[in-house]
C-alpha cells in the first residue's frame, strides 16, 4: 500500500511541476513601430533630409542597437497617412506595412524607401487598429510601442480614450512617443499615450535611442534564460523483500526423439512447352515442308519492300506483287526551343552631357517688394515675412545674407526659420544700419536699402510670388529626362493641372501638388514647393521589357511587386503587335500573366516573373 502511495504522489509532482514551468515561459518581446506618413514628414529636418528620412534613420538605430542586446527580438512597422493624398481627407489611412517578426532589418529599411508621405493624421484611429490587429497573442508575447511623428491628431480622434479602452490592456511597456519638431503643446497631448521624447536635431538621435534602449533592457527586452523545470528524478526506495512461498515448479519430461524423415527427392524440371504456332492461310500437306528462297541481292541501303516466293505441294510458282520502293521524306530538324526564362541585355542609351539640359534658362535675380513695420522693444530684433501679397504667409526656410552697400560684401548671414504655426523666429544680435539683403536660392531675391533700427522689432515683410519645379535620373543627372512627362495639379484644385515636360524647370505658386509621372507603372508624388526653392524629383532610369509571343496568346495584364503584394498596371506608349511588344519600365520585380486556352471557361492563366535593371531589356518568351 505504501508503495502505490508513492507512486501517485510522484505522477502528481511531474505534472504540477509541467504546469510550473509552462506557466513562466517567457514572453518573446514585440516592438511596435508606428510612424507618421502625412504630407507635413516631407518638409525639411535638416538641410540635407527630411522629416520622412530622418525618422527612417532613427528606425535604423533603433533597431541596431536593440539587436545588439537582444536578436530576438521581433520588429514590425505600421504607417498611417501614406496611402491617400490631402484632398482626400481619410481618415481611415492606415496599414500594417511590415509584419512582426526576428532579424527583419532589411525588410524594414526597403519598405521605408518604399513609401513617401501624401496625407492627413488619424493617429487615434492607428492605435485603434494595432491594438486591435496587431498586438495579439499576448499569452506569448510582450509588446511595446515607439510613435515617431512630427504632429498631432488631425482627424478628430481621442488618443487617450483609444489608449485607456485597448491599449493599456495590450502593452507591456510603456510607449514611447519621438517627436521630430520642438512644439510645446504635443508633449501635453501624448500625455496619456506614453514618454515623450524630443529628437529636433540629428545629434539627438543616438540619446534618445540609447534611453529606449537601456530601459528596456532592464525589463522588457532583456535575455531569458527561463528554462522549463524537467521531471524530477525520483530515487525509489529500497523495496522491502518479504518471503514468499517457493512457486510450484512443473516436473521436467524428457521427449522422446523424433523419427527422421525420409530425403526429399529433387524432381527434375519439365522440358519447356513450345507456343502453339499460329495456323497459316496457305495449306500444305504434311508431309511437304515449305520452302523459301534466297532474298536478291540488294543494290542500295534504302528501305524497300524484300518480296518472297513461296513453293506449294504443286510446284506452281506464286504470284508476286509488283516491286515498287518506297520513298521517305527527309523531315528537317525541329526549330530550337525558345528560351522559357527571361534574357536580359544591355539597353542603348543616349549620350549623356555633364551638366543637367533643361528647355528654360534660370531665372535672373528678381527684386522683391518689401514693407518694414517696427515696434518698440528691449533690445534688437529682425523678423522676416514672405507671403503672396494676398494674405497667404510661407513657411520657407532659406538663407539670408545682409550685405554691406558700399563694398557689396556680407556683414551678416542666418536661416530664417519658423515654429509649429508658421511664425518667423527673431534673429537677435542683428546689426544696426543700412543694408542690402539677400535671400539666396534659384531665384536670389534682393531687397535694397533695409534700415534696422536698435531697440525695436524690425519686421520686413517680402512679396514672392514663384517656386520652381525640375526631374533628374537618379545617379545620372547628366541625362535629360526626355522620356517622360509630369501632371502637376495644385491639391484641392481640380481644374488647376499642369502639363510638364520632365526636362523642363517651371514656375509655381508656393503651395502642396499632387504629381502624376507617365512611367510604367505610374509614380505619384505629392510636395510642398517652397517660395524661392528649387524641387528637383529624382527618377529611376528605366529598363525596357520585350515580350515576345509566338503563339498569339492573351495577355491578361501586368502585375508590380509593392511592399509584399503584386499590384496590376496598364502599360503606356507601348509599340509592336500582339506577337512582340516593347515598352519602357521602371526598375522593379514584375510579372505577366496570359492564357493559353481562352476559349476552355474558368482556364487559369499561366504566368511569368521578371526582373527590370536600368538600362537592361529583358525580353520575355510566352510559351
Amino acid at each position: 500500500m505504501r508503495f502505490f502511495t508513492y507512486i501517485i504522489f510522484a505522477v502528481l509532482f511531474c505534472f504540477s511541476s509541467q504546469s510550473y514551468a509552462q506557466n513562466y515561459k517567457a514572453k518573446k518581446p514585440r516592438i511596435l513601430i508606428l510612424l507618421d506618413g502625412s504630407s507635413s514628414m516631407i518638409k525639411q529636418w535638416t538641410a540635407n533630409d527630411i522629416r520622412f528620412e530622418a525618422a527612417a534613420r532613427i528606425v535604423d538605430r533603433l533597431m541596431d542597437s536593440v539587436y545588439a542586446v537582444n536578436p530576438n527580438v521581433e520588429f514590425a512597422l505600421r504607417v498611417y497617412g501614406h496611402q491617400h493624398p490631402t484632398v482626400d481627407n481619410n481618415c481611415f489611412d492606415t496599414k500594417l506595412e511590415v509584419q512582426f517578426s526576428k532579424d527583419n532589418y532589411s525588410q524594414m529599411m526597403l519598405r521605408l524607401a518604399a513609401l513617401n508621405p501624401l496625407g492627413v493624421s488619424p493617429i487615434a484611429y492607428s492605435l485603434q487598429q494595432a491594438a486591435e490587429k496587431d498586438l495579439l497573442r499576448l499569452d506569448e508575447n510582450k509588446y511595446s510601442l515607439i510613435l515617431i511623428t512630427d504632429g498631432g491628431e488631425s482627424c478628430d480622434g481621442n488618443i487617450c480614450a483609444v489608449v485607456e479602452q485597448l491599449l493599456n490592456k495590450k502593452i507591456d511597456f510603456k510607449p514611447y512617443i519621438l517627436s521630430l519638431v520642438d512644439y510645446a503643446p504635443l508633449r501635453q497631448q501624448y500625455k496619456c499615450l506614453g514618454d515623450y521624447l524630443l529628437v529636433d536635431k540629428p545629434e539627438k538621435i543616438e540619446p534618445v535611442v540609447g534611453k529606449i534602449v537601456s530601459a528596456y533592457k532592464r525589463t522588457f527586452i532583456q535575455t531569458s534564460t527561463v528554462k522549463q523545470i524537467d521531471k524530477p528524478v525520483i530515487k525509489a526506495e529500497p523495496k522491502l523483500v518479504v518471503a514468499k512461498a517457493p512457486a510450484y515448479t512443473p516436473p521436467v519430461v524428457k521427449e522422446e526423439p523424433k523419427p527422421t524423415p525420409p530425403p526429399v527427392q529433387k524432381k527434375e524440371p519439365k522440358p519447356p512447352v513450345p507456343d502453339p504456332v499460329k495456323k497459316s492461310s496457305i495449306v500444305v500437306e504434311e508431309k511437304q515442308q515449305r520452302e523459301k528462297m534466297p532474298l536478291p541481292a540488294m543494290g542500295t541501303a534504302r528501305r524497300r519492300l524484300l518480296p518472297q516466293m513461296y513453293v506449294t505441294r504443286s510446284l506452281r510458282k506464286v504470284d508476286v506483287p509488283k516491286y515498287v520502293p518506297m520513298v521517305f521524306e527527309e523531315v528537317p530538324p525541329p526549330p530550337p526551343k525558345r528560351p522559357t526564362q527571361p534574357v536580359y541585355k544591355p539597353m542603348a542609351t543616349n549620350k549623356v552631357s555633364t551638366t543637367p539640359v533643361v528647355r528654360n534658362t534660370p531665372a535672373a535675380p528678381k527684386k522683391v517688394e518689401a514693407t518694414v513695420t517696427r515696434e518698440e522693444a528691449e533690445k534688437t530684433t529682425l523678423e522676416l515675412f514672405f507671403w503672396d501679397g494676398k494674405g497667404k504667409y510661407y513657411q520657407t526656410a532659406p538663407e539670408v545674407v545682409l550685405l554691406d552697400r558700399q563694398t557689396g560684401k556680407p556683414v551678416y548671414k542666418f536661416n530664417r526659420t519658423v515654429d509649429v504655426y508658421g511664425n518667423p523666429r527673431p534673429q537677435e544680435n542683428i546689426p544696426v544700419g543700412v543694408f542690402d539683403f539677400t535671400i539666396t536660392g534659384a531665384d536670389n531675391y534682393f531687397v535694397r536699402n533695409v534700415e534696422i533700427k536698435a531697440d525695436q522689432k524690425n519686421k520686413l515683410k517680402f512679396t514672392v510670388h514663384s517656386a520652381s519645379l525640375s526631374f533628374y535620373y537618379i545617379g545620372n543627372k547628366g541625362r535629360p529626362v526626355k522620356e517622360f512627362a509630369a501632371r502637376v495639379n495644385k491639391t484641392l484644385k481640380r481644374n488647376a493641372v499642369t502639363k510638364q515636360f520632365c526636362t523642363d524647370k517651371l514656375e509655381y505658386e508656393p503651395d502642396n501638388y499632387h504629381i502624376e509621372i507617365n512611367t510604367n507603372p505610374i509614380e505619384v508624388r505629392n510636395i510642398d514647393l517652397e517660395m524661392g526653392k528649387v524641387m528637383a524629383l529624382g527618377i529611376d532610369e528605366p529598363g525596357k521589357v520585350k515580350i515576345i509571343n509566338p503563339n498569339g496568346y492573351k495577355i491578361t495584364g501586368f502585375v508590380y511587386q509593392l511592399g509584399e503584394r503584386y499590384k496590376q498596371f496598364k502599360p503606356m506608349n507601348v509599340t509592336g503587335n500582339i506577337l512582340q511588344q516593347e515598352f519602357l519600365i521602371q526598375p522593379g520585380r514584375y510579372k505577366v500573366g496570359y492564357n493559353k486556352t481562352p476559349e476552355i471557361p474558368g482556364s487559369k492563366p499561366s504566368v511569368k516573373q521578371f526582373v527590370i535593371k536600368s538600362n537592361i531589356i529583358a525580353e520575355i518568351t510566352l510559351d
